[in-house]
């Protein structure tokens, strides 16, 4: 279909402005912690290293404001702040701001929201106010102000759940959140109080720079001399000083028992800001391809610290099996092993513990250094833990597929007979390695149960089930 422009030009698309702000509004959980996070995160992306927090009462109206000494706004820069979803930075993770929303989201709260804004360069200073007519979006004329010092402030006028909101949790975001930028130096401060970071006491430490995928992650691996606290996780993601994510870190099955609690793992993820998401809670799908080089490189700094399970403690699983598994594996799925193992991955002769023994030499690589661990050929063992929930593991360090002979599933099967188990410890191998590929290779739930039964299939015809 040709379209055909209408005389005198096309109607331009209006835009909802307001509707837009309370879409951004409602990623957040709290419409505090979005003012909040969207403050902070500004001041931060403007290089500020000081950022004076305060809030208080004027007579009814409760408010909150924000001051740094970032680099200020000019006046064409002014401009651009004050309209919605115009942004003057990219999504390239040298910045977390990208939207053009910044703390303004908080005008989506409601109609008695104001938001004073004063900037300043060094050489020129400007002020406006936002507010709100019902659902109409307006600001003051811009105005020269005499500020000289270098920064920007906001003041935001709140509601009274935000304000009771503010001065119970305020200074547990700022730990939360900007952890990292408190311990390379930024200055935070509520009501005059500075913030303190969380920093830990360690017994060891490494710094290492993980190569993946064309990407760099520069990790700091830390042994905490105590357990973590109530709340924290493993792994934690930063960008330029900004929290993004935590998770539990993928291979603590790994680490001995008396450790799991004190491995702390940060991460420098500015590789992964074009998959930041708007509101900077976490990531869009495909982040976590890399993170399996990225654990890898992280076991192996661990295991330097000694607290990695000794593999003498492991069982090897019968050799044929562990043989013929090896063999199909390496023929029929070799994306498993690629996105589990990486590029480390040999198949060839028989070795040791039923697997397969590399063909070339392991060679010389820089410390740190990713790549999905070393290269040696897969190997099926058996570990017993009856404690563990889990039917396998896998330690992506060793190449290894574990099956816990411990679990009361193992050890129904291998009562009845060795067919049986053996047709256990096939489902276990591949369901384990088909949920370790699915975190770089996302799967449907079809796609598992067809790899699934072209697994057993192959196996059958190996004779394993008999």
């Amino acid at each position: 279909m040709t379209m055909v422009q209408p005389a005198g030009g096309g109607i331009p698309i209006r835009i909802d402005s307001l509707q837009t702000l309370e879409n951004f509004l409602n990623m957040y959980d709290l419409p505090a912690l979005a003012l909040f996070r969207e403050a902070l995160d500004n001041a931060l992306d403007e290089n500020a290293t000081t950022i004076k927090i305060n809030y208080g009462k004027t007579g009814n109206d409760k408010w909150i404001s924000f001051e740094d000494n970032a680099n200020g706004m000019s006046k064409n820069v002014f401009k651009i702040y004050l309209s919605i979803s115009r942004s003057t930075k990219q999504q390239t993770g040298q910045t977390v701001g990208f939207a053009g929303i910044g703390a303004k989201i908080y005008l989506a709260r409601g109609e008695d929201v104001e938001i004073l804004t004063e900037t300043c360069t060094g050489s020129e200073s400007w002020t406006s106010t936002m507010y709100r007519n019902k659902r109409e979006l307006l600001h003051t004329n811009i105005e020269k102000i005499s500020k000289r010092k270098p920064g920007t402030l906001y003041k935001v006028l709140i509601n009274h759940t935000d304000y009771m909101l503010f001065q119970s949790l305020a200074e547990n975001w700022c730990v939360q959140y900007y952890n990292e930028a408190l311990l390379n130096g930024t200055k935070i401060s509520i009501n005059g109080k500075k913030i303190q970071p969380w920093n830990p006491a360690v017994t060891k430490q490494k710094n290492i720079v993980v190569k993946s995928q064309g990407k760099k992650f520069a990790c700091k691996i830390c042994l905490l001399k105590d357990n973590l606290p109530n709340g924290k996780k493993s792994t934690e993601y930063h960008i330029r000083n900004h929290f993004v994510l935590k998770r539990k870190y993928n291979l603590l099955d790994e680490i001995k028992p008396e450790y799991k609690d004190k491995v702390f793992v940060s991460i420098n993820a500015e590789a992964l800001g074009s998959y930041l998401k708007t509101e900077k809670t976490g990531f869009k799908d495909g982040w976590w391809k890399y993170n399996s080089d990225i654990d890898g490189a992280v076991l192996r700094e661990l295991k330097k610290f000694g607290i990695v399970v000794d593999p003498k403690q492991k069982q090897a699983v019968d050799k044929k099996i562990g043989e013929k598994m090896a063999k199909i594996l390496k023929n029929k799925f070799p994306h498993l092993l690629q996105d589990v193992f990486g590029g480390g991955m040999v198949c060839g002769g028989t070795g040791h513990h039923g697997g397969v023994s590399p063909k070339k030499k392991k060679p010389k690589g820089g410390q740190g250094s990713g790549g999905g661990g070393q290269k040696k050929g897969l190997q099926i063992t058996a570990y017993n833990d009856p404690t563990d929930v889990k039917e396998g593991k896998i330690n992506a360090l060793n190449n290894e597929v574990g099956i816990n002979s411990g679990h009361a599933n193992y050890i129904a099967t291998e009562k009845i007979d060795k067919a049986a188990r053996n047709y256990h410890i096939a489902k276990v191998v591949i369901l384990t390695l088909v949920l370790a590929s699915s975190k770089k290779t996302p799967t449907t739930l079809d796609e598992v149960n067809q790899i699934q039964a072209d697994w057993i299939r192959a196996c059958e015809n190996e004779d394993l089930f008999k």
